[in-house]
């Protein structure tokens, strides 16, 4: 008896991906799963709700773990200052990409879904935990100090959340690179005298 042929999420991810882009969110399973070659139950299997499908299938898994990819790389190299100012602009980047798409969903009045069923976790969680590796790694190596490197990481996140979600309303502050530039600085200690000094000593208590 020959073994059932197993679709790939990708297949599946890739598919909605397409008619979400072509349709928006009111693209129909049906017309998902034709494109993917499966069943609409098939794809139910897989992802419990629409919304979920959605937002899976808009994420761009594999710019997300380049970035964490290279991050994880980056301690030891350059100054902190410019490893994290570059890791900041690629995160902010793909945020403002996200964002939109989930205020497209909450405002088709599509519930979000529940962040623990999800089959992946959260962006910003997944970012979190990825800079404040990055932060313990640059302080075993002595170029920075830094008393709550995972908090920290977290707060930066959602400092850059607040500029994109501010963004959408048209009221950010300045621009964003000097909004990145600042927010790393204030993390890092540094003034605005001493933003071009060496990281090698840095103190952030």
């Amino acid at each position: 008896m020959p073994r059932p042929v197993t679709i790939d999420d990708k297949v599946i991810l890739k598919a909605a991906r397409e008619m979400f882009l072509l349709h928006g969110f009111k693209a129909q399973s049906a017309l998902i799963a034709k494109q993917a070659g499966v069943s609409e139950g098939t794809i139910f299997k897989r992802f419990k709700t629409k919304a979920q499908l959605f937002l899976t299938s808009m994420r761009d898994y594999e710019e997300e773990q380049k970035w964490i990819d290279d991050l994880s790389e980056a301690p030891g190299t350059n100054t902190v200052r410019e490893n994290l100012i570059a890791a900041a602009t690629r995160i902010m980047e793909q945020m403002e990409v996200a964002i939109p798409r989930m205020l497209s969903l909450r405002a088709s009045g599509v519930p979000m879904p529940n962040p623990a069923k999800m089959p992946h976790r959260p962006p910003p969680i997944v970012q979190g935990e990825a800079l404040g590796n990055y932060f313990m790694e640059e302080i075993n190596l002595g170029r920075l100090t830094m008393a709550e490197p995972m908090i920290q990481a977290h707060m930066l996140i959602g400092s850059m959340i607040h500029f994109v979600m501010g963004l959408q309303m048209g009221m950010t502050p300045c621009h964003r690179m000097r909004y990145i530039e600042t927010l790393v600085d204030l993390h890092l200690g540094l003034s605005g005298a001493s933003k071009t000094e060496s990281t090698d000593s840095l103190v952030n208590g």
